[in-house]
């Protein structure tokens, strides 16, 4: 609720950021306020109390959700403003925002895969329960979910990336083009990673 009220309060600060840059207010604080009992919430509940060394289960824990919360997070949001934008024929540059988030989502993922193995160690017996128990079956339906939005995150960084910063794709594609497939692996990653 917290989040909410803080996203719904800061809509005026995207507004302005559109003018001049975005700028902390009061609604940023209280969605700040609202991520940070989001992520607490994680320290009382789940693999942090019933696995493991309690301390440490918990950095991996937070570790885990906060890096999962950015790249999911940031590749939705994302899609919403470049849909936002296309409706609105606005001069938003999916290039630019591709490029400037492609580092901050790959570092997200790379951070969410790592402690995700980790919390998958330390949670359980043995290596059979990934397929003979439900959790560990659960488990691996949802790291190829991640394994098919890295790969739309993989491509829009290291093909599409480049391509766009040229101008044009390796067959001749204009940048319109190119910024158009961008835009559908980005939707694609983006409901990937929502399911």
């Amino acid at each position: 609720l917290l989040v909410a009220l803080g996203l719904r309060s800061a809509r005026s600060d995207v507004d302005a950021h559109a003018r001049s840059g975005w700028r902390p207010g009061p609604g940023s604080l209280v969605g700040v306020a609202g991520l940070a009992a989001l992520v607490a919430s994680f320290l009382f509940d789940g693999h942090t109390v019933s696995e493991g060394p309690r301390a440490f289960t918990a950095v991996v824990d937070v570790v885990h959700v906060v890096s999962a919360g950015v790249w999911g997070g940031g590749v939705l949001c994302l899609v919403l403003l470049l849909l936002r934008s296309r409706a609105e024929a606005s001069e938003l540059s999916a290039t630019d925002l591709g490029i400037r988030f492609s580092v901050v989502a790959s570092v997200a993922a790379v951070a969410a895969g790592i402690a995700g193995s980790v919390l998958t160690i330390i949670v359980l017996d043995t290596p059979s329960a990934l397929w003979s128990s439900p959790w560990g079956r659960l488990v691996i339906a949802k790291a190829l979910l991640v394994a098919v939005a890295g790969g739309c995150g993989a491509y829009n960084h290291f093909a599409l990336g480049p391509a766009m910063e040229r101008g044009s794709g390796d067959q001749g594609e204009s940048s319109a083009e190119v910024e158009r497939r961008f835009r559908s692996i980005m939707a694609a990653e983006g409901l990937v990673l929502a399911c």
